[in-house]
């Protein structure tokens, strides 16, 4: 099962262009006074595959050929093509259902939240009514997830090891952008995520774990109620 799963991540880290493989990049709707100002494509939700065939065929259209990555990062979000950390979110764990993860009955995650996905983000996603919190390392498991900047930016924990935990997210402000994986040191099983060493660094260079996760912001790791045995 997890084999599967794994090889649905890949097709967002590692996206085949043709002449360069890239991460699904980075792209979030702007939002002003609750309204969308600028929608991207597929307004930064879509799978991957379908993301990957459009990106394709406007560089195509575009008579662009570059393998360089920065350029074709640029490139998707002129065109406003890409995945918001919502949007990645909501695809892993519905993929996961797809799979019968935990033995869940529920195999499609709008039936959960009676929502589409256009329409979540990071704060419902985790909101208490959808999810329990998890308060130490030792408890956590695949398919939590990791609430970060008061609600405003989330991960997925993809594997626990005995002494490492790595989260899926799609983030421009991590140095390495778009879709793509992060590493959590477990320095104290019986701790929170604060008590952990995070090997990310910012675009800035900072520690993202440092910058972006405050207890005090209700940040931490939530798992879907569905998923509780």
């Amino acid at each position: 099962m997890l084999e599967d799963f794994y090889f649905y991540i890949s097709k967002y880290t590692g996206m085949n262009l043709g002449r360069i493989t890239v991460n699904c990049p980075y792209w979030v709707n702007i939002i002003r006074n609750n309204k969308v100002v600028i929608r991207g494509y597929l307004n930064g939700k879509g799978e991957a595959d379908i993301i990957k065939e459009e990106l394709v065929t406007r560089l195509k259209q575009k008579k662009i050929s570059s393998t360089n990555l920065e350029e074709i990062r640029k490139f998707a979000r002129r065109e406003r093509i890409g995945i918001d950390c919502s949007g990645l979110a909501y695809r892993l764990i519905d993929k996961l259902l797809s799979l019968n993860y935990n033995g869940c009955k529920i195999n499609i995650l709008a039936d959960y939240y009676k929502e589409t996905i256009n329409r979540l983000n990071a704060n419902v996603l985790t909101a208490k009514q959808f999810c329990i919190r998890i308060f130490k390392i030792k408890d956590a498991q695949i398919g939590d997830f990791i609430r970060m900047v008061g609600g405003r930016h989330i991960c997925v924990i993809i594997k626990i090891e005995k002494n490492r935990l790595i989260y899926l997210h799609s983030s421009r402000l991590t140095k390495i952008q778009g879709a793509h994986e992060g590493e959590i040191v477990i320095k104290d099983r019986d701790a929170d995520l604060n008590k952990q060493n995070w090997t990310e660094k910012t675009i800035q260079g900072q520690n993202f774990g440092i910058k972006y996760f405050h207890l005090n912001k209700e940040d931490g790791i939530f798992r879907l109620k569905i998923f509780e045995k």
